[in-house]
């Protein structure tokens, strides 16, 4: 398995030094922090995650403050305590999202948050004391006590609200199939245990022998800051879309060339998008 130092070193080469790397990194919040903060801010954050699962962000982002407001500032006592009643009045209130199981998912996951709370002193203590070590773990409690928290929402919600965590995106992923480190998507139970220890092997702590410990590591690394630097970067995503576009835009030529043989009566012409100004669609006429 590559060394981190050494993943870290080409990734602060491409974004152009160390200080330009630091300042596209996360920056988790301490245990102190996280258990000083009220309980309404974790669940608003999880409400959010799971409002904006399947559905477009814009919308959400858009009509947040004012399901913030419907809510009652997502207090989760005021909010595990909404009756049918009350859902069924959610439901036809246009400030919100009307989806009933998502709603319903809100309701459930403040209830878990309250009994949460009161065998740990808060949820935000919860979260903190929990090792980062053992996160995978972390995940399944949140998949298996919360409502809609499985896939990716569970660690989505972490990382919002500061919680120290590595994120399974498709290029992490190809980076630890890469590493060897799994064969395919880490799913099982056995995957996820390998997944965790590689990213206790970068980042300097808990390791398993098979895996060399990091040689007077520069900085000790947060989870969440391996898992981005592992990540391709813009520029690469940048020639993947461009690859993308000329791949596409080879597939147009090709199709109007064979369509034009079959009917020279049809034309291309361009019009501005009605969606976004900038864009351009095409458009088919027959003359």
């Amino acid at each position: 398995m590559t060394r981190f130092a050494r993943i870290e070193a080409l990734a602060a080469k491409r974004k152009g030094g160390a200080a330009a790397l630091e300042k596209l990194l996360p920056k988790p919040r301490s245990r102190a922090a996280l258990a000083k903060t009220p309980d309404s801010f974790f669940l608003s954050a999880l409400a959010r995650q799971i409002f904006r699962a399947g559905f477009v962000w814009q919308i959400v982002e858009h009509k947040w403050p004012t399901i913030e407001e419907v809510f009652a500032g997502f207090d989760p006592e005021l909010v595990a305590g909404l009756g049918d009643r009350d859902v069924d009045d959610l439901i036809a209130d246009p400030r919100v999202i009307r989806n009933r199981s998502k709603i319903e998912s809100v309701r459930e996951n403040a209830a878990w948050m309250v009994r949460v709370a009161a065998a740990h002193g808060s949820f935000g203590s919860f979260l903190g004391n929990w090792p980062t070590e053992e996160l995978v773990d972390l995940w399944a409690e949140l998949r298996k006590e919360g409502s809609r928290l499985g896939g990716m929402t569970g660690p989505f919600f972490l990382r919002e609200v500061g919680k120290d965590t590595f994120l399974l995106t498709s290029d992490v992923v190809k980076a630890l199939r890469r590493e060897k480190v799994v064969k395919g998507n880490p799913t099982s139970r056995r995957d996820l245990v390998a997944v965790q220890q590689a990213f206790n092997a970068w980042a300097g702590g808990k390791r398993p022998a098979a895996l060399p410990a990091e040689p007077h590591p520069r900085v000790q690394r947060r989870l969440g800051q391996i898992s981005r630097v592992t990540e391709p970067f813009p520029g690469r995503r940048l020639m993947m879309r461009l690859y993308t576009r000329l791949g596409f835009f080879a597939w147009v030529s090709s199709w109007t060339f064979w369509s034009w043989q079959e009917n020279p009566s049809q034309r291309i012409t361009w019009s501005p998008s009605p969606i976004r100004s900038h864009d351009r669609s095409l458009q088919f006429a027959g003359h």
